[in-house]
């Protein structure tokens, strides 16, 4: 699933470090069943802007798996493509999903405590929220120097309901998210309110950026998949 939430941020602290669009990813079907946040190794999720030819180029998350960092056991995602490269260290426990660090070309992210970004399985309705504080170190690796950021955000779930687009009809909740990122000095240097939709043992239908799911190499089981061979040059619909 696709997950920066801090990456406004850090896009704004790293514009001189963007690298060029990566390749694109290829996609192979997995027969593994998903859990209730998936995160088989090899899954992937491509996206597009809504209205976009579906051979546009496409947003890729990956999951590369099981890593050591620090001598913590955490699942590597990888995202390429759209001008992006990144990589995060997702903590899946009992009580949710946790970011302590993610990387990139010149930087590395650490977080602490590190980021929720999804409550206990299973527990996801109307109402629910969670959230908390953190503190971000960026290390930029060329450079040797560190900036070091406030985090403060808040997730809540607003709305359950059926979606369709060109990957199928889905159930999804919709989580409001909002963030603030704060200075040393105590300046506010960016407040961000998105929104996201996640179907359980699907993953995120819609990202906080507004990219909309193309095609994924999960199973995907209970929702209604078009039939048929869709023409590339078809625009990605919603509804």
């Amino acid at each position: 699933m696709s997950r920066l939430l801090y990456a406004p941020l850090l896009l704004t602290l790293l514009a001189a470090c963007a690298p060029a669009a990566a390749p694109r990813v290829s996609v192979t079907q997995l027969t593994e069943a998903p859990t209730y946040y998936p995160h088989p190794t090899g899954a992937v999720w491509r996206y597009l802007a809504e209205g976009e030819p579906q051979n546009a180029a496409a947003l890729a998350e990956g999951v590369e798996g099981p890593t050591i960092v620090e001598g913590r056991s955490l699942v590597a995602w990888r995202t390429a493509g759209r001008g992006v490269e990144a990589r995060t260290y997702r903590d899946y426990r009992e009580t949710g999903v946790f970011v302590p660090r993610v990387t990139g070309p010149g930087y590395v992210t650490t977080i602490t405590p590190p980021i929720q970004e999804w409550p206990r399985a299973g527990t996801l309705r109307v109402g629910a929220s969670w959230g908390g504080k953190a503190t971000s170190v960026v290390r930029f690796t060329e450079a040797g120097e560190e900036q070091t950021v406030r985090l403060e955000y808040r997730f809540e779930v607003v709305d359950e309901r059926p979606v369709t687009t060109t990957a199928g009809t889905f159930e999804v909740f919709v989580v409001a998210f909002e963030s603030r990122s704060v200075a040393p000095s105590g300046e506010t240097l960016e407040e961000l309110r998105q929104e996201l939709w996640f179907t359980p043992f699907v993953g995120e239908i819609r990202t906080e950026t507004g990219l909309v799911l193309l095609e994924t190499n999960l199973p995907l089981t209970g929702a209604a998949v078009p039939d048929g061979v869709i023409a590339p040059e078809t625009p990605l619909k919603v509804t």
